[in-house]
């Protein structure tokens, strides 16, 4: 039943999987979907796969998954950590730890993240907590660049819904808008820019509306970086306020606007001092 409720919602045929969930409310089986996993009154659990009814497990499955098993072995839960593995390794995905590598059938592979990466996305909403996220990920992002951009999205996108703090929001937001690749850590660390991408991760992961002046603050952090000529972090707060906010900087006019038609000023640089 929850497979051919996920392959219902692959088909977009969204009245049949809500009549599966249901029928699964009925008999005590809760579905979670962001965690790619199903757990029953019983005491049993299992993993959601077959969003693609064919080709095996997706990227976006495979890797929530991989999260999830590094969550569990982290929490000396070895028989969640255990199932996890052996189901996917029955769609055809084998787990190398050593290696901090999983491989598919067809040829797919992707980063498994460490414990300290894992404890650094869940401290994320804390003070500090994108720069320790910055340091932490270096690697894995490192081990990303070689992977196919769907791929790519797949990991920042498990990882966020996983750990469903700010920072790791924040890292998907910079992941989709090409950013991750380049995080300064350097600008990370700067107070003013720390704080204004844990606003940002905020935002995103609570869909709360930020009012005007908040705006302003942020867009003046982000002209902040530029008059000190840190493009880098400039760039990647620009791409973070799109992706956030739907909030376009026009520097040519010196104007923000927002996609529910609110706008106001870039302020100019000479009022930052």
């Amino acid at each position: 039943l929850v497979q051919q409720g996920e392959q219902a919602r692959g088909n977009k045929d969204f009245t049949k999987s809500d009549e599966i969930r249901e029928e699964l409310k009925a008999i005590g089986v809760e579905v979670f979907d962001k965690e790619k996993m199903w757990r029953s009154t019983s005491g049993a659990c299992g993993i959601i796969i077959g969003y693609h009814a064919r080709g095996g497990p997706t990227d976006l499955e495979i890797t929530t998954l991989v999260v999830q098993r590094e969550k569990a072995r982290q929490n000396s839960d070895f028989g969640t950590s255990d199932m996890i593995r052996n189901e996917l390794r029955a769609a055809g995905v084998e787990i190398y730890d050593k290696e901090k590598t999983w491989k598919a059938g067809d040829g797919r592979q992707g980063p498994i993240p460490s414990f300290q990466q894992v404890q650094a996305l869940q401290a994320g909403g804390c003070a500090g907590g994108l720069a320790a996220v910055a340091a932490q990920m270096q690697p894995m992002l490192g081990a990303m660049a070689g992977m196919s951009p769907q791929n790519q999205a797949a990991v920042m996108q498990a990882l966020a819904a996983a750990q469903k703090s700010p920072a790791a929001q924040t890292m998907q937001l910079m992941q989709a808008s090409g950013a991750s690749a380049a995080l300064n850590v350097a600008g990370a660390q700067s107070p003013e820019y720390q704080k204004a991408m844990e606003i940002l991760g905020e935002v995103s992961s609570s869909g709360r509306t930020v009012p005007d002046q908040e705006i302003e603050w942020l867009v003046g952090v982000r002209e902040k970086l530029r008059y000190k000529k840190d493009f880098t972090s400039a760039d990647n707060m620009r791409n973070t306020l799109r992706n956030a906010l739907g909030l376009e900087l026009l520097e040519k006019e010196k104007r923000w606007t927002t996609n529910d038609g609110r706008t106001g000023p870039i302020p100019m640089w000479s009022d930052l001092q």
